[in-house]
């Protein structure tokens, strides 16, 4: 219990996860959050059979045109400011192993 008398779960979100009883065939999820907090979801997720395209990331990068020309937003081929900041997880799997991508 918190000073605020906060009385639900607290802790981080994959512990969350993991308690939870999850359909995977009818389950959409939408993670936003720290890029580390994001990663460690989406392998509780798929360790619930939660298919890949059915999971969405919001990746927030810092942008300072908003066109796509500076590259400030770029993951592997796709600019956040005009493409995105919402993706499927089966499309930037391999894009978020690389480090410093």
């Amino acid at each position: 219990i918190t000073n605020d008398g906060w009385k639900d779960h607290i802790g981080v979100v994959t512990s969350l996860i993991s308690k939870q009883k999850i359909e995977g065939s009818s389950t959409l999820c939408y993670i936003c959050g720290p890029e580390v907090m994001m990663k460690f979801a989406v392998h509780e997720l798929l360790r619930k059979d939660i298919p890949q395209d059915s999971i969405y990331l919001s990746l927030e990068r810092r942008m300072q045109c908003s066109t796509g020309t500076c590259g400030q937003c770029q993951l592997g081929p796709f600019f956040l400011c005009r493409e995105g900041p919402i993706f499927p997880y089966n499309v930037l799997d391999k894009f978020l192993s690389i480090k410093e991508v």
